[in-house]
């Protein structure tokens, strides 16, 4: 299920939620790039100084390392509220 991002104002603060699931830092998330093409990667955060939530989406990229399955390059961004993600689908 894919679904907008929408924000909930919690007694610890702010919290993103896709539908009724509350995001944590970490999470898996997959990320609607355009119509059909999802990109997977981790959901982080931050709190600015006025106390403002401040999504952001990790996802690896090709970097040219030689070895990529050792390399830590992650591509960062800023994640809009009007999104659409989704929970990876479990494997069996």
């Amino acid at each position: 299920m894919s679904a907008a991002l929408h924000l909930v104002q919690e007694l610890g603060g702010p919290r993103l939620y896709i539908g009724d699931d509350g995001l944590h830092a970490g999470d898996a998330l997959e990320l609607e790039f355009r119509p059909g093409l999802w990109i997977a990667g981790r959901y982080e955060y931050s709190i600015t100084e006025r106390g403002t939530l401040r999504p952001t989406f990790h996802c690896g990229y090709a970097c040219g390392h030689a070895d990529p399955r050792t390399c830590d390059c992650e591509l960062a961004m800023l994640l809009p509220l009007n999104a659409r993600v989704r929970r990876p689908e479990r494997r069996r």
